[in-house]
């Protein structure tokens, strides 16, 4: 009996263990369904609607921008996402950093001190070139445009953990 029980049951535990390690990793969706409208307006503390998708003409996978009632028609929030930077450091961050610099007329850049998370933030200059935050995860490189630091860090750290974005969590 337990060498039935040992030949019927091993196959179907070999099959469970080798389907486990495709579900664990959902797929980058489209920007545009990264995280839904209400989650980005409870992080925003603020009305986001609209949700279009765009093509910056960056080369990102995807991207998509919402309309912000309650500030200016110029202003707006901005989800881009990108394939993953061919290494996690700070070189890779500092080369990804520099081409949205040198889109943004010549934008100044910090680097986020962060052991675990590359990240960069651009403070934006009003009618120049938004705020934009920066992050490499080892699925994806996201940029946030239009909002804060926390409340873009807020938008990026909630993607990662739903779509599993880095290899560690």
């Amino acid at each position: 009996m337990k060498r039935f029980l040992i030949i019927v049951l091993f196959p179907l535990f070999i099959t469970a263990c080798q389907s486990g390690g495709n579900a664990s990793k959902p797929p980058i969706p489209a920007a545009c369904d990264l995280l839904p409208t209400s989650l980005l307006g409870e992080i925003l503390r603020e009305p986001v609607k609209k949700p279009t998708p765009t093509n910056a003409g960056l080369q990102e996978i995807s991207a998509c921008t919402y309309t912000l009632p309650g500030r200016g028609r110029e202003d707006y929030l901005g989800i881009y996402v990108f394939s993953p930077a061919p290494t996690r450091d700070m070189l890779s961050l500092k080369t990804v950093a520099d081409d949205w610099r040198d889109i943004n007329a010549g934008a100044k850049y910090e680097i986020q001190d962060n052991a675990q998370y590359p990240m960069a933030w651009f403070p934006g200059e009003n009618k120049v070139y938004p705020s934009t935050f920066i992050i490499l995860y080892d699925r994806a490189t996201i940029v946030i445009t239009g909002v804060s630091l926390d409340d873009s860090k807020s938008i990026a750290f909630r993607a990662m953990v739903q779509y599993k974005l880095d290899e560690s969590f």
